[in-house]
């Protein structure tokens, strides 16, 4: 159903246009403009013309349409537009007219294909206007090279980064202004320029007018932060993410929207799994999971059975690992939506996962080899899209979990696990060099826990001591961690211990 919110004295002639159109008039209500009325994702029709909405809560691609001048066609495109009915508004509009091509840029964003030069081409001569269309101009080219399909896609973002930049300058308004900054901050966090982002957002935040703008710049800010847990967790950071957590979930109810209320509980489950409160994160995730369902929401909803498979293996691992086999069925779930051919990172993630889950699978001991399998199987698929050239912090992670695994696995007949165990610890220690010192650090204990499986080949003892003890004084050069510290003492002191019994 299309809301148009419409100036008393301009209604009759509203009426009279959606007359003429019996197939439009059954989808849309017709209300009166008021000063109070939330025009969100609403065409607003005022004596300056019909104006289109603000997509704060991203419906659309955030293009913005100029003002156009009343008129039954206009009228008619723009509707029919929103409707989803994507040929039948073009239809209503003649070649040439600026509102057609404004409406097939918006289906090459929505379809992600190439954008014409023509389109290009005209947005950049309007840049040079030095009025609201050069704002709009500007806003737009950003957003055609920030979410179009094009061949130099870095140089693409680059040229988005000073056109939004261009754009906030130019802005004619508060909201219009926040409406680019918001733009640029997610530019921002893809470019990994995290800290830029949030400064850009905490000031959108404060400059913003409505209250839809609001909580759209809200939860944008709970998505960067969230990228900013690291353990050791900040209290004041948790803090406030709950909050903003909360403000979402408040304004999302009052506005009965599926997607929004799903992505706040999303939200709240990861911070309560940081906390480490089970019961909660899982309930709150499977209220997200409800509401993206509602919503008809696929593929949001399979992000949601991930991370619902996220929380249950957590818990599984901290003593309670009846819940592993819960956890391993989330994922699988999420398969059949991320399958290799639709979503082949998404699929490399969740098989990374079962790979971990099934090391640790409780199974009798006639069973243990079977599971040893799939988790083998699964570490592969994720190795396989997250290699080493194109994805190598992905790869090292995964290659150290696989190490572990393979130390925990039933004895292999064709080949020794714990020398494979190095063999992917290696492959981890070239990647996470001493610019990842904590990461570094797990890998370096690990390599030598599974050394200690090796000691017995004595043609290798003083080679393998000396690696032994290199690794283990790295580790206490690398971190002040003092639990990995203490890890690392003991392995000295048991190097001491062998080195003399070696003596023997």
């Amino acid at each position: 159903m299309i809301i148009l919110l419409v100036e008393e004295k301009l209604l009759k002639e509203v009426k009279a246009f959606l007359a003429k159109l019996p197939e439009l008039k059954q989808n849309t209500n017709l209300q009166t403009l008021s000063a109070k009325e939330d025009a969100t994702n609403k065409l607003i029709i005022n004596e300056k013309g019909i104006h289109w909405p603000l997509f704060w809560d991203d419906q659309l691609p955030p293009y913005l349409i100029p003002p156009q001048k009343l008129s039954k066609n206009t009228l008619a495109a723009l509707c029919f537009f929103l409707s989803g009915e994507f040929n039948s508004a073009l239809n209503f509009l003649p070649e040439g007219k600026p509102l057609k091509t404004d409406l097939k840029a918006i289906l090459h964003l929505i379809d992600y294909t190439e954008i014409p030069a023509e389109i290009i081409e005209t947005l950049q001569q309007k840049t040079h206007q030095k009025n609201t269309h050069d704002f709009i101009a500007r806003h737009n080219l950003a957003v055609l090279k920030h979410y179009g399909n094009f061949a130099n896609l870095p140089a693409a973002q680059k040229e988005a980064i000073k056109l939004y930049e261009q754009a906030i300058q130019s802005a004619p308004n508060p909201e219009w202004k926040a409406f680019s900054a918001k733009q640029q901050a997610i530019l921002l966090i893809d470019l990994g320029q995290t800290e830029k982002a949030e400064k850009l957002t905490r000031k959108s935040i404060e400059e913003a007018i409505t209250i839809e703008a609001q909580a759209a710049l809200k939860s944008l800010l709970t998505d960067i932060l969230i990228k900013k847990l690291v353990i050791p967790y900040d209290e004041m950071l948790i803090m406030e993410l709950k909050s903003l957590i909360q403000d979402t979930l408040e304004y999302q109810k009052k506005k009965n929207n599926d997607i929004g209320i799903a992505q706040a509980y999303a939200h709240a489950a990861y911070i309560a799994l940081t906390a480490k409160n089970y019961t909660e994160a899982l309930n709150y995730i499977n209220a997200a999971l409800k509401h993206f369902e509602q919503a008809g929401n696929e593929i949001l909803w399979a992000e949601a059975l991930m991370r619902k498979g996220e929380i249950l293996y957590t818990w599984a691992q901290s003593g309670n690992p009846q819940f592993y086999k819960a956890a391993a069925e989330s994922y699988q779930e999420a398969l059949k939506v991320f399958s290799k051919e639709f979503a082949p990172a998404a699929f490399a993630q969740i098989h990374h996962q079962l790979g971990l889950i099934y090391t640790d699978f409780p199974v009798e001991d006639k069973k243990r080899g079977i599971m040893a399998g799939m988790a083998q199987n699964s570490f592969k698929l994720a190795l396989a899209y997250f290699s080493k050239d194109k994805y190598p912090y992905e790869y090292a992670a995964i290659c150290n979990h696989f190490g572990n695994a393979l130390c925990k696995f039933p004895p292999s007949i064709h080949s020794d696990n714990f020398q494979k165990a190095l063999h992917y610890y290696n492959e981890a220690l070239e990647i996470r060099t001493a610019d990842y010192p904590y990461e570094r650090a797990i890998t370096l204990l690990n390599y030598i826990q599974a050394c200690w499986h090796l000691r017995h080949e004595k043609q290798n003892g003083q080679h393998l001591w000396l690696d032994m003890k290199r690794k283990a004084e790295e580790v206490l050069k690398l971190v002040s961690d003092p639990t990995l510290k203490a890890e690392a003492q003991k392995h000295l002191r048991d190097l001491e211990e062998w080195k003399k019994a070696m003596k023997k």
